[in-house]
């Protein structure tokens, strides 16, 4: 069964996606009048070998985000770094305290959210001023820390932002972006539209403006990827899973997509694809399929766990095994931060 992630390593994305919540102040960079060319999406500008994505539209970004902080902020979870030391989840829960006030000029602002996670290594490349003040904490993803890259889409006053964090001793310039001195975090304007946000890459994501990739989702999955909230894992076993006693030579396993859909009732509609090479395959792997689903059921959300199985229905149909009729309340869909290494 796999281990759940770290704390520290929970702390650090986490900081990572609330703090995109200050692209609502409004904001000044990158190339001034910056776009995403026509017909390309906001997909495009992230890394094409990423271990999992993320996409959240505006409605789900108001349930799903704030659902995430309040799931990450009690101390009563118990949760922290074994060694004691202050970044412990009491000292966490204060942090988290001061970000969810950015949560909501985030979600007026933007229509989506798409993130990438690679758990490979960034070094530190970052263009300081001269007069600034190097911050303590590394100012890149550290060794087994995962890398974050972002990209939210909206309407920003492009006036407001450079003036508010020029005042702020809590961030500093760093090249064309905004570095935040306690967590490392980079947000890079790019004209009234886009936000870049990394903690340690955002130069990679300024580039992809002028080179953007492929779609990083594939063809097959372009239609639920586009719920109110989504995820893809592509080579789940080699990426993500790869704790479990599975050889991936084994387990021609190619992608995994999850998706929710929001109800009339309030609740999510929720979706599990697992994509393999073959519709052999998938005939003859879908005890894994339900293996790593009962699993992920009794982690993410233990409460509700009977209920979950006792409605999920199982389908196969060509290469593709999927899992539908569950549903969620919209706080407990922050149990797909399980899949987060």
């Amino acid at each position: 069964m796999r281990r759940s992630p770290s704390p520290h390593r929970r702390r650090r994305l986490l900081t990572a996606l609330l703090l995109v919540g200050l692209g609502g102040l409004g904001l000044a960079g990158c190339r001034s009048q910056a776009r995403l060319g026509e017909g390309l999406a906001i997909e495009q500008l992230l890394p094409a070998d990423a271990a999992l994505y993320l996409s959240l539209n505006q409605a789900q970004m108001a349930v799903f985000l704030p659902a995430w902080l309040a799931a990450n902020q009690a101390p009563a979870s118990g949760r922290g770094l074994a060694d004691g030391s202050a970044d412990s989840t009491a000292y966490l829960a204060g942090q988290l305290a001061g970000y969810r006030a950015l949560l909501e000029p985030l979600i007026s602002r933007s229509d989506r959210l798409v993130l990438a996670i690679s758990l490979e290594r960034l070094e530190p490349s970052l263009e300081l001023d001269a007069a600034a003040e190097v911050p303590t904490p590394a100012t890149a993803a550290s060794p087994g820390t995962a890398t974050l890259y972002a990209v939210a889409h909206g309407k920003y006053p492009a006036s407001l932002f450079n003036l508010a964090l020029a005042f702020d001793s809590a961030w500093l310039k760093s090249g064309r972006a905004w570095q935040h001195r306690a967590s490392g975090l980079q947000i890079q304007p790019c004209g009234n539209e886009l936000l870049l946000i990394s903690n340690g890459a955002i130069q990679t994501l300024a580039a992809a403006l002028d080179q953007p990739g492929a779609h990083p989702i594939p063809q097959r999955w372009l239609t639920a990827w586009a719920a109110d909230l989504a995820v893809y894992v592509p080579d789940p076993l080699g990426k993500l899973l790869s704790s479990l006693p599975l050889d991936p030579a084994d387990v021609p396993l190619n992608g995994l997509l999850i998706n929710g859909q929001l109800a009339a009732d309030g609740r999510y509609a929720m979706f599990m694809g697992f994509e393999f090479e073959t519709a052999a395959s998938a005939r003859l792997l879908t005890p894994v399929c339900r293996l790593f689903f009962y699993s992920l059921v009794h982690q993410a959300w233990p409460q509700e766990a009977v209920s979950i199985l006792q409605t999920s229905a199982w389908t196969v149909d060509g290469p593709v095994v999927a899992v539908s009729g569950f549903q969620l309340e919209a706080s407990a869909t922050a149990g797909l931060l399980h899949l987060i290494p």
